[in-house]
C-alpha cells in the first residue's frame, strides 16, 4: 500500500524540467501522487501527442482581393494554434489560384501531411521540391517521413525547418512528435517547450508538452500545461487523456472519466479516449456506464465484443462474458478474457489452457500477463503449468509466489520460504518477512491456495471485484491464514477500512511477527486517527523489516503523539536509508523549521532536497519559509511564489506562508487576496483558515 500522510509528510510535485518564467506563468493545478502499480513488466506505450486540429478556426479565404490576407491568417492559425484544417480544406483552391507560389504549396503540403493525406502532400511537394530554406516544405517532408517511420530522415528534415525558421512553433511541435516516436521523451519535452515558448496560446503545444512531462513523471508542470491547454481548448483530447491519466494515478477515476468524456463530446469514438473512459468507469464500479460508453463510442474500440465481455467479468458475470466473446475477433486478448471467464465460472484448469494459448499467440511485449495468468490458474487448479511459460516469467515476483504455493502444497516448507523471499513486493507493500513455518504451511491448503491464486490472477488482470471475492473465500476458509487476511485487507482498505482493520487484527493475532500486516494496520489506524496504536504497529513492523517508507511513517506518527525524539531519529534514519531521495531531507528540514531549531542545518537540508527534486512545491515551501525566517526576503518570496504556483493553492500551509511573506515584504494587496481565499475555504482549510482570519484582521485593521 502507498503510505498516505497523517498531516506532517511533506511531498509535492514536479521535477523542475526546464523551469522558466513561462512555466511559472501557467495556471497551476494541485499535485497528484502517483500510486504504485503492480510489478509486472508491460509493453511501452507512447504518450498520446498530436499534430494539431483539423478544424480551420476562424480563418476563411474570402474574396480574391483578400486572398493574401486570408493566407496569412491561415498560416498564423497553423503556426500559432496548430490548426491545419484551413489549408487542408482550401488547398485545391489555393493551388489553382496561385499555381506557382511555392510558399503556399508548402503550407498546403504540410497541412495535408498533418491530416494524413500522404498522396496529396506528395503531389503538392513534387511541383516545387523544397530546399533547406523552405521551412514549411521541410515540415511537410518531416511529417511524411515520420508517418512512414523513417525517423532519422524526419529528424534531419525538421532540424532544417527549424534552422530556416527558429520561431516556427509548429516546426518545434513536429520535432517533438518525432522524438516521441523515437522514445526520447526528454528531447520531446524540450521541443514541445520551445513550441510553447513561441506560441504560448497554442493548446496543442501545451497538451503535447503536458503529456510528455506526465510520462517523465513531472506531475506538477504537466498539470499546469494540461490545465492551461484545456482552458484554451476544452475539448482537446491530448490534454484530456494525459490529465485523465494523472487523475487515475492519483486514485481519482471520477475526475478521469469527466475529462475523457469531455474529449469524446468533442471527438466521438476517439480511439485513445474511448478505452480509457471504459477503464475509468470500471474503476468506479460503474459497469452500466461502461456499457453505455461502448454503445455510444464502440467505433473507437478495436473489438467492442471483448470490451463488453470484460465489463461482464468486472460485474462477476462470466456467463455473459463468454456470450459476448462468441462475437469477438480471435486474438490473444480474447483468449485471455475467455481464460478468466472460465476460471470465474469454476474451471481454472480450462482457464489455464486458454491463458497458455493467449501467451503463445501474443507478441513478445504482450505475453507476460497471459503467461502469469496461465501459471496462476494452473496453481489454482493444482495442475502443472507449461514449463516454457513458467520459465518465461520465473523472475517476476508474483510468479515466485505461485511457486511458493506449489512448494507448500508439496510439503516443502524450505523451498516455499525461499520462494516467498523472492516474491517480496509482488504487490505494493506485500512482503513476507516474519512469516513463521506454520503461516507458510497454510498456503499449501487447497481451500486457501486455490482462491489466493485466483485472486492474484484477477488482480493482475485488473479485476478488483472478482479478486476481492476470491480473497474473501480464502480468508473465510482459513481465518488463521495471515497472507489471505493481508491480501483481503489490501483490497478493501479504501472501500471498507473498518473491515480491513478487522482482517489485519486477526492476521496479527495469528502471525504477530508478519511485518506486512502490521505495517498496513499502522497505516489504517493512522488514517482513522488512532496515532498511538498506529505507532505501536509500525514499530513492530520495523523490528522485523526496515525500509525508508516505514521510517517516514514512524516519524510522522511520532510527531502526532508528541514524541519529537523518536520522530527526529526516524527522519535521520530515513536520510541514511535513502540518501538520494529528497523526501528525508525535506521532512527533517521542516521538522527543524517548525520547532525553530538548527535553522542553518534545516536550510542546508531543504537546499539539498531542492537539488534532488527541483520544482517540488513542498520543498520550495520549506526552503522559502526557512529563508524568510533567516531574513532573506527576496529569495523567500521567489521560492514561495513558485511553490504556490506549482501547488495551485491546494495546501493551505503553502498559501498561508506566501501570504505571510507577501505581507512582510509590503505586498499588502497580494497578501489580502491570498488570505481571503483561505478564509473562504473555512473548515476545508483547517486551522489555517483561522490563522488566515487573524492575519487578515491585522492587515485590514
Amino acid at each position: 500500500m502507498v503510505f498516505q500522510p497523517f498531516g506532517n509528510y511533506r511531498s509535492g510535485s514536479g521535477s523542475g524540467l526546464m523551469r522558466s518564467a513561462m512555466f511559472r506563468a501557467l495556471l497551476p493545478l494541485s499535485f497528484c501522487l502517483a500510486l504504485a502499480v503492480l510489478a509486472v513488466p508491460s509493453a511501452v506505450a507512447l504518450p498520446v501527442t498530436g499534430d494539431g486540429r483539423a478544424d480551420p478556426g476562424g480563418a476563411t479565404l474570402g474574396t480574391m482581393a483578400d486572398l493574401r490576407a486570408a493566407i496569412g491568417e491561415l498560416e498564423s492559425e497553423l503556426a500559432t494554434h496548430a490548426r491545419f484544417g484551413g489549408f487542408a480544406a482550401a488547398g485545391p483552391a489555393l493551388i489553382q489560384a496561385l499555381p506557382g507560389d511555392r510558399h503556399v504549396r508548402h503550407l498546403v503540403a504540410a497541412a495535408y501531411a498533418a491530416a494524413g493525406r500522404t498522396t496529396d502532400a506528395e503531389s503538392a511537394l513534387d511541383a516545387v521540391p523544397p530546399g533547406d530554406a523552405d521551412a514549411w516544405g521541410r515540415v511537410a517532408e518531416a511529417l511524411l517521413a515520420r508517418n512512414r517511420s523513417d525517423l532519422a530522415a524526419a529528424d534531419r528534415l525538421v532540424t532544417a525547418a527549424i534552422a530556416a525558421a527558429p520561431d516556427n512553433a509548429y516546426a518545434h511541435n513536429v520535432a517533438g512528435t518525432i522524438a516521441v516516436a523515437a522514445g526520447d521523451f526528454q528531447a520531446a519535452a524540450s521541443r514541445f517547450a520551445e513550441a510553447v515558448e513561441h506560441a504560448p496560446e497554442g493548446a496543442v503545444y501545451l497538451a503535447n508538452l503536458g503529456a510528455v512531462l506526465a510520462e517523465l513523471g513531472d506531475a506538477g508542470l504537466a498539470q499546469q500545461a494540461l490545465i492551461r491547454a484545456l482552458e484554451l481548448e476544452p475539448g482537446d483530447c491530448t490534454a484530456a487523456i494525459a490529465l485523465a491519466g494523472l487523475s487515475r494515478n492519483a486514485g481519482d477515476p471520477a475526475a478521469a472519466a469527466e475529462l475523457l468524456g469531455r474529449c469524446l463530446a468533442d471527438t466521438p469514438a476517439h480511439p485513445e479516449a474511448t478505452p480509457r473512459l471504459v477503464a475509468a468507469q470500471l474503476a468506479q464500479g460503474a459497469t452500466d456506464a461502461a456499457r453505455q460508453t461502448v454503445a455510444d463510442h464502440g467505433a473507437g474500440l478495436d473489438d467492442p465484443a471483448v470490451v463488453l465481455a470484460q465489463i461482464a467479468l468486472h460485474a462477476g458475470e462470466p456467463g455473459k462474458a463468454r456470450a459476448h466473446l462468441r462475437a469477438a475477433q480471435a486474438s490473444p486478448e480474447t483468449a485471455l478474457t475467455d481464460a478468466l471467464a472460465m476460471a470465474m465460472a469454476g474451471s481454472p484448469s480450462v482457464g489455464a489452457h486458454r491463458a497458455a494459448e493467449a501467451a503463445r499467440g501474443a507478441a513478445d511485449g504482450e505475453a507476460v500477463l497471459p503467461a502469469l495468468a496461465h501459471v496462476g490458474l494452473a496453481t489454482a487448479a493444482g495442475i502443472a503449468p507449461d514449463r516454457a511459460l513458467t520459465d518465461r516469467v520465473s523472475g517476476i515476483a508474483v510468479a515466485r509466489f505461485f511457486a511458493a504455493v506449489e512448494a507448500a502444497r508439496a510439503g516443502n516448507r524450505a523451498r516455499a520460504e525461499a520462494a516467498l523471499g523472492e516474491a517480496a513486493e509482488m504487490l505494493p507493500g506485500v512482503r513476507f518477512d516474519g512469516l513463521t513455518g506454520d503461516d507458510v504451511s497454510h498456503l499449501g491448503r487447497q481451500p486457501v491456495a486455490t482462491p489466493l491464486a485466483l485472486g492474484l490472477v484477477y488482480e493482475l488482470a485488473g479485476y478488483a471485484g472478482p479478486a476481492r471475492v476470491a480473497y474473501a473465500h480464502a480468508a473465510a476458509a482459513a481465518p488463521e491464514a495471515a497472507v489471505a487476511q493481508l491480501l483481503l485487507a489490501r483490497n478493501i482498505a479504501a472501500s471498507d477500512p473498518a473491515e480491513a482493520r478487522a482482517a489485519l487484527t486477526a492476521a496479527v493475532d495469528q502471525a504477530p511477527t508478519f511485518a506486512a500486516t502490521r505495517r498496513l494496520l499502522a497505516e489504517l489506524l493512522g488514517r482513522a486517527g488512532d496515532f498511538p496504536a498506529a505507532l505501536t504497529e509500525i514499530e513492530a513492523a520495523l523490528a522485523v523489516h526496515e525500509d525508508a517508507m516505514a521510517r517516514l511513517m514512524q516519524g510522522s506518527l511520532a510527531e502526532q503523539v508528541g514524541d519529537d525524539a523518536t520522530a527526529r531519529a526516524a527522519y535521520e534514519r530515513l536520510i541514511a536509508l535513502s540518501p538520494d531521495s529528497f523526501v528525508g531531507y525535506n521532512q527533517l528540514a521542516w521538522f527543524l523549521a517548525e520547532r525553530g531549531i538548527e535553522l542553518d542545518r534545516a536550510l542546508e537540508l531543504a537546499e539539498r532536497a531542492d537539488v534532488l527534486q527541483p520544482g517540488n512545491a513542498s520543498v520550495l515551501d520549506t526552503k522559502g519559509w526557512l529563508l524568510y525566517r533567516q531574513g532573506a526576503m527576496d529569495d523567500a518570496l521567489t521560492a514561495l511564489r513558485e511553490a504556490h504556483a506549482i501547488d495551485g493553492g491546494r495546501r493551505p500551509v503553502i498559501t498561508l506562508h506566501l501570504a505571510t511573506v507577501e505581507a512582510a515584504a509590503g505586498e499588502r494587496d497580494d497578501a489580502i487576496a491570498l488570505l481571503r481565499g483561505l478564509v473562504e475555504r473555512g473548515a476545508a482549510a483547517g486551522e489555517f483558515s483561522e490563522r488566515a482570519q487573524a492575519l487578515l484582521a491585522e492587515l485590514e485593521g
